[in-house]
């Protein structure tokens, strides 16, 4: 299976017109994939194409029967840590492209490597692309419930689905048993064999546990019909859409519970069909990368249960998420409960405490938080990072360096002055410490200067009430002072990182608003990208090109499997790679470049770190967005330019056109009446007189072609005027005749003519140039004793008029004969090819149309409909 294609995202419901149908169960063995088969083979039955690319019968007969006459899909073959693994063929789907799939187990894990992690992300692709989609998926693997389900079990769920698919199934079919036809199919070994159905009855399928799954199943199952009965009844009413008045938030961080909290949160809003946020508070101090990492899990977690995300900073959390509660106007707030120590008691009690004193009107949900499992001491000091061990040591180096430079002066400075070095030594302290380390250096100098420095020495025992009130406001001062540093200290770090994304932010916008080159604009741009995140960013452009280049700053080489990713994001504009839903195995990630309702590009980003941080996250794809909008930009002046250049070339043409063709048409007037004036004196002399008779027609046809030039101008330029009169149609008629003659001689007689109506109220001089522009491009692409007809008759009012012959025929495209100088495939050498153009901008300047096809017998037919006029135009 080729991974070229990473899966959407499943935030929403898939942009798709395939359906799909999802057979819901309580547990493995009510019998999901048996009523799956069932139902395809009465598809198949109707007619329909049924292709079985995942069945999983687990070598139960009766399901395995149900597969005859169903086409089933090779599985795709990988290869993973040495062994080969079967798996579902999507590229082999999609190729095939069957009206209806069958894709047993939804919450499938796939092997790594594949394109999808998760089968489910397979199936959204068969949407995508328009197949329709029958599953099986049993509740324990809904993302909502798996806590739920582990919880009453004890049995880890690791397969699981967000709670969103089941949002996108058109159908969803519950399979119902009882506790008792389950347990009776358990021991009949439908389910399991052997000593595996035992062991499953006596744990996972107990009575309780059966009977809370199916509790679960329907619940989830009902909740979604009355998601759709509030969508229709919204559909109903329009205008008085039903909200329940409720917004539920949840705090999410780096905590392990975090998810746990989401879940449950996932499951009260979808409860009471309220909308919820997710908010994530920034401190000030940068997390370690693990931590990271579990918010970056947590707030995707979040995000694929249907979450909004809202991102927020400051050092007091509770005041924080309070702020965000009121300005996204929640009125219920989801919180873990922990237990708080000693020490957050005495400073407000702990998060939660906070929340719920400080919450007002908005009601707090407490959700307990199980205890962590014990952990080795090792284990322990492992996590609290290099860095924190590290500011231990400083602590304690300080302490001891300075009671070894302050012993040897002590009766010269005094014990109190060296109280006063150790209380700057803890604020020097703050500000290259952690909070922690600083407490533990406050505590640690009154320590050393009570035993080292305060009568008696080497002791902890105070003689004096003066010095125990010193060493108290010693402690005191120095805990409180060394905590206030290592605040203010936190605090101008992350101003600072604020402070460096915002301007960088603001150069990047500085660059995209300068009036520069376009390529060396987005080149600076990319520069300032790469700065702030510390990252390699490149701009790849798909199917245009700036400047002759379509990759920024430089080109890049890029492997089979990105050149798919990439061609993914523009087509979904949607997010992959690393730390995505989408293909995470490649290391590099790719943010569409969005204009409109396109992607114009992908920005890549080469990350050195598995985890982006969120807020390098936020800052890309804001630049995202703002590179798109340039690129749309640019995209419309250049569009501008060239719209600028042809409506000025386009004008210099006419220019040249009508100046010509009044330069010319002098002339020929002249040179026309001169012959006239000379062929009487001639008639005794028949060479000279022919040869004036072609000088003559030759003139003739050079003035008439000079007159559809300068009409051809005057329509293009809308100078035309026409006025209504009635016009005899047997007095036109003759007058082409006459016309015609001039040139085609007795081949003008042989045209038929019929008249269905006697006048017609038109402007005559322009009904009778359509007329005349039409036979004669009859007469001058037919062979000599082509039949040629034209009839003008009454419809509905209008005038309809049609010429019609039995020659050649027209081109495949007939349409095509009506562009200006346009002459056709089998054209003669005389003629401008302006006839027909001049004779469709008649009809429309009649108020008509004018069209061209072939007649069924052969040859050509142009049909012009004249409607009669409104109002009388004035001459």
């Amino acid at each position: 299976m080729s991974p070229e294609t990473p899966a959407s995202s499943p935030s929403g419901p898939p942009s798709r017109k395939g359906r799909l149908k999802i057979f819901f169960g309580m547990s493995p063995g009510v019998g999901k994939t048996y009523a799956m088969l069932e139902n395809a083979q009465a598809r198949r039955r109707e007619g329909l194409d049924v292709v079985a690319g995942v069945v999983e019968a687990h070598g139960r007969q009766e399901t395995e029967a149900l597969l005859e006459g169903i086409e089933p899909l090779p599985p795709a073959r990988l290869a993973y840590r040495g062994a080969s693994f079967a798996e579902f063929d999507l590229d082999g789907m999609l190729l095939r492209s069957p009206q209806l799939a069958l894709v047993d187990e939804l919450a499938h894990s796939n092997i790594p490597g594949s394109r999808h992690p998760k089968r489910y992300q397979d199936v959204r692709e068969l949407l995508d692309h328009g197949i329709n989609v029958y599953t099986t998926l049993n509740v324990q693997h809904l993302e909502s419930r798996a806590d739920a389900v582990e919880a009453l079990s004890g049995a880890q769920v690791r397969e699981r689905v967000p709670d969103t698919v089941l949002e996108w199934a058109d159908e969803i079919e519950v399979i119902d048993l009882s506790q008792e036809e389950l347990r009776e199919r358990l021991a009949e070994g439908k389910v399991y064999f052997g000593d595996q159905a035992v062991t499953a009855a006596d744990a996972f399928f107990s009575e309780k546990n059966l009977s809370a799954l199916r509790e679960m199943a329907l619940r989830s199952t009902a909740e979604r019909v009355n998601l759709d009965l509030l969508r229709a009844l919204k559909h109903e009413r329009e205008a008085r859409p039903l909200p329940t008045g409720e917004r539920i938030m949840v705090a999410v961080g780096p905590s392990p519970y975090s998810n746990r909290l989401v879940r449950w949160t996932k499951r009260y809003a979808a409860s009471l069909n309220a909308s919820w946020v997710a908010v994530h508070v920034e401190s000030p101090e940068p997390l370690p990368p693990d931590a990271e990492q579990r918010l970056h899990a947590n707030l995707q977690l979040a995000r694929t249960l249907g979450a909004e995300i809202v991102s927020t900073s400051g050092e007091n959390v509770a005041e924080s998420l309070l702020r965000m509660a009121r300005r996204e106007l929640v009125t219920q707030i989801v919180a873990g409960r922990s237990p708080a120590s000693w020490l957050r008691r005495l400073t407000g009690g702990s998060l939660t405490d906070r929340l719920v004193s400080e919450s007002g009107p908005i009601a707090v949900h407490v959700v307990p938080a199980e205890s962590p499992p014990a952990k080795p001491r090792w284990k322990r000091l492992q996590e609290t990072g290099v860095n924190r061990l590290r500011d231990y040591l400083l602590a304690v180096g300080g302490v001891g360096l300075l009671g070894l430079v302050s012993y040897p002066f002590r009766a010269d400075i005094g014990y109190l002055s060296v109280a006063l070095l150790y209380l700057a030594l803890t604020i020097l302290g703050g500000l290259f410490l952690g909070r922690s380390a600083v407490l533990a250096l406050a505590v640690l100098s009154a320590c050393a200067w009570n035993f080292f420095f305060v009568p008696p020495q080497f002791t902890f025992h105070i003689n004096s009430g003066q010095d125990i009130l010193l060493f108290c406001l010693l402690l005191l001062v120095a805990a409180s002072m060394g905590q206030l540093t290592a605040r203010l200290h936190a605090l101008n770090l992350a101003e600072r990182r604020r402070e460096t994304r915002t301007y960088a932010l603001y150069r990047f916008l500085d660059c995209l608003s300068r009036q520069a080159a376009p390529a060396e604009t987005i080149d600076e741009a990319l520069t300032h990208a790469r700065e702030v995140t510390g990252c390699r960013v490149n701009l790849l452009l798909d199917g245009t090109q700036i400047n002759g280049r379509d990759a920024f700053p430089d080109a890049v080489q890029l492997d089979s499997r990105e050149s798919g990713v990439i061609s993914w994001v523009v087509k979904n504009r949607d997010m992959a790679g690393a730390s995505t839903q989408n293909l995470p195995e490649i290391p590099s990630l790719f943010l569409p470049v969005e204009s409109g309702e396109k992607a114009l590009g992908v920005l890549r980003v080469e990350l050195e770190t598995d985890v982006l941080s969120l807020a390098s996250r936020d800052l890309l794809m804001q630049m995202a967005r703002l590179l798109g909008r340039f690129l749309e930009r640019e995209a419309m002046r250049s569009r501008l330019e060239e719209a600028q250049l042809l409506e000025a070339s386009q004008r210099l043409q006419k220019t040249l056109l009508d100046t010509v063709s009044h330069e010319l048409k002098t002339p020929l007037t002249v040179i026309l009446g001169a012959l006239e004036q000379i062929a009487p004196s001639l008639s005794e002399a028949p060479l000279q007189a022919d040869l004036l008779q072609q000088a003559e027609r030759s003139s003739r046809r050079l003035l008439r072609n000079v007159n559809m030039l300068l009409d051809l101008t005057r329509f293009e330029s809308g100078t035309i005027r026409h006025r209504t009169e009635y016009v005899d149609l047997h007095d036109l008629v003759r007058r082409l005749r006459s016309e015609l003659a001039e040139e085609f001689g007795d081949r003008a007689a042989d045209i038929g003519f019929t008249l269905g109506v006697e006048s017609f109220q038109s402007d005559e001089a322009l009904l009778f140039q359509l007329l005349n522009q039409l036979l004669r491009n009859a007469l001058s692409h037919t062979p000599t004793g082509t039949e040629i007809h034209c009839e003008l008759k009454l419809a509905d009012n209008d005038l309809s008029l049609v010429v019609r012959d039995n020659g050649p025929g027209l081109p495949d495209n007939p349409d095509s004969l009506f562009a200006p100088f346009s002459r056709g495939p089998q054209h003669r050498s005389k003629g401008l090819g302006l006839g027909l153009s001049i004779a469709r901008r008649i009809c429309e300047n009649l108020g008509g149309s004018l069209t061209a096809d072939n007649e069924p017998g052969g040859g050509a037919r142009f049909s012009a409909t004249l409607p009669p006029p409104t109002v009388s135009a004035q001459p």
